[in-house]
């Protein structure tokens, strides 16, 4: 129920049973790291289940957010999945980024499920976007695609490290930032023009929308991101302690949440609310033929 917090306290039927465990370093941090993205996962598993049978609610009025819900259910499965596999293969090249991406494809299907259940629930406050400028939504787009392109990025430098920490036996930890290579060189390279991207794109959102929403996700975006490259700079300059790590790949995702949020808001709502209006009339009409 519990991993242990010691070597001692692993059953000798373990390591019978897999071979070649015995030789290698207990690691009571990486234990309970483990233990508890399970735990979470698991939650997660089940608020995603009782999100997709809410979801039926609005199989007559809007059929896309019980599909939208019904697919994060099936992707939250393949993730967990993963996760498995990702264990499974000691973290192998490749599997680490294809975990992160499964996790940020769910984020986003659930996203544009719970805006679409919110224009039903509250239409009044639904963002219309009249007279935004096409620049700001292409922007919001490129901010979206940078980010994930960052984020994926990130993913490969971290499975480098553990093979730079394997390599030297998870000693000389101050010379693994030199050894990272290619991968390490665009994701610094990248941040910058991002960051500006992301200010610039802020900037301009808190000028042009009054939307209480939006304006939030604003903030969130801008913030996770100051955050988001000060841990960074703290992991470039300071040997990648490992407690940053994780905040640092959890910060990323929240700051893709939020973009994506905004772009949501900012590019699909007109055409999400001209369908709104389409499938009552639609609806309305049938009922007039029933009723007849």
């Amino acid at each position: 129920m519990v991993p242990p917090t010691d070597v001692s306290e692993i059953p000798a039927e373990f390591f019978a049973t897999h071979p070649g465990y015995e030789t290698q370093e207990f690691n009571v941090f990486q234990t309970w790291t483990e233990y508890v993205n399970r735990l979470v996962g698991a939650l997660i598993g089940l608020f995603v289940f009782v999100t997709a049978l809410l979801s039926l609610i609005y199989w007559r009025k809007d059929r896309r957010i019980s599909y939208l819900s019904i697919i994060a259910m099936v992707l939250t499965g393949v993730e967990a999945w993963l996760g498995k596999v990702v264990v499974d293969k000691h973290l192998e090249g490749g599997m680490v980024t294809l975990h992160m991406f499964g996790a940020m494809l769910i984020l986003a299907t659930l996203i544009i499920a719970v805006y679409l259940a919110a224009g039903h629930s509250q239409p009044h406050r639904a963002y219309k976007p009249e007279g935004l400028s096409p620049t700001l939504t292409w922007l919001g787009l490129g901010v979206v695609l940078f980010s994930m392109a960052q984020i994926l990025i990130g993913t490969q430098v971290r499975e480098t490290v553990d093979i730079i920490a394997e390599q030297n036996n998870f000693e000389n930890r101050s010379t693994w930032v030199d050894q990272l290579g290619s991968y390490y060189t665009i994701h610094k390279g990248i941040w910058m023009i991002l960051a500006g991207m992301i200010v610039v794109w802020g900037r301009m959102l808190l000028q042009k929308v009054n939307h209480r929403a939006i304006r939030l996700f604003v903030a969130v975006m801008l913030g996770s991101m100051f955050l988001e490259v000060g841990f960074g700079i703290s992991l470039s300059y300071f040997s990648l302690p490992p407690v940053l790590q994780p905040l640092h790949l959890l910060l990323a995702n929240i700051m893709f949440a939020a973009e994506f949020a905004i772009l949501i808001n900012i590019l699909g709502a007109e055409r999400v609310l001209k369908g709104w209006v389409r499938l009552n009339r639609k609806i309305e009409q049938q009922s007039l033929v029933n009723a007849k």
